[in-house]
């Protein structure tokens, strides 16, 4: 049923036998006038369908009446004066109640990965990292390459790679920076050994030294020791 409809036009549109008549009959319990359907109304139609009564606004009931009353009337046998013509009223369209508008989905924000840290070390930090490296090099008397270190030759080369030149003797190597207490020790310092000097290791850090110490023994990590021990130098 649409907006407007009378039990005349729906047994039109549905093509009753007997007419509105016959759906009147057929909702007598339900229908105590036959030109006023109520909105929301369950109608029985003969040929077996069903229909509902829309609602309407306000403004358009009596429209809607007076539109049922003249097509009952049409359709009754029973002469009946010719009505006086006025203009029809216009039947407001039915108000339309706007959608809800759609909450938009939240946007996801694309994962992003962690852009990779690169930690620059520093010089005396890069200058343990190469002394560790060399573990297990041979000791050579006078090396100072990959192939084979003494101890003053391992000091030289480690801080050579991270751009520092050295003399090459632990005596000549005593005089370079500047000195440093036991309790200062940073990773990087050098130890020095006996009077005079010939004996050098590289302080890595935790109370633990790096050195080409003696033929037959490779380059190694190993506690701090003080037997002869004459002082210590920050080179950086």
């Amino acid at each position: 049923m649409a907006s407007g409809d009378t039990l005349a036009l729906i047994a039109m549109a549905k093509a009753v036998p007997g007419g509105w008549r016959q759906i009147y009959d057929d909702n007598r319990d339900t229908i105590a006038d036959p030109n006023v359907i109520v909105a929301g109304q369950h109608l029985n139609i003969p040929d077996g369908d069903a229909v509902v009564v829309p609602a309407v606004t306000p403004p358009a009931i009596n429209s809607v009446v007076k539109a049922a009353d003249t097509a009952a009337r049409a359709l009754n046998p029973t002469p009946a004066p010719a009505p006086t013509k006025t203009p029809a009223p216009k039947t407001p369209a039915p108000t339309k109640t706007p959608a809800p508008a759609k909450t938009p989905a939240p946007t996801k924000t694309p994962a992003v990965a962690p852009a990779a840290v690169t930690v620059e070390l520093g010089v005396a930090a890069r200058a343990v990292t190469e002394a560790l490296a060399q573990q297990g090099t041979p000791y050579v008397y006078g090396g100072n390459a990959p192939g084979g270190f003494d101890c003053s030759g391992l000091v030289q080369w480690v801080y050579k790679e991270v751009g520092i030149a050295l003399p090459r003797t632990a005596a000549a190597q005593a005089t370079v920076g500047h000195p440093v207490s036991l309790s200062q020790l940073q990773p990087g310092d050098l130890l020095f050994f006996y009077q005079p000097v010939d004996h050098v290791v590289i302080y890595v850090g935790n109370g633990k030294i790096a050195e080409a110490s003696q033929p037959g023994t490779p380059v190694h990590v190993r506690p701090m020791y003080l037997n002869g021990f004459v002082g210590a130098r920050r080179i950086v």
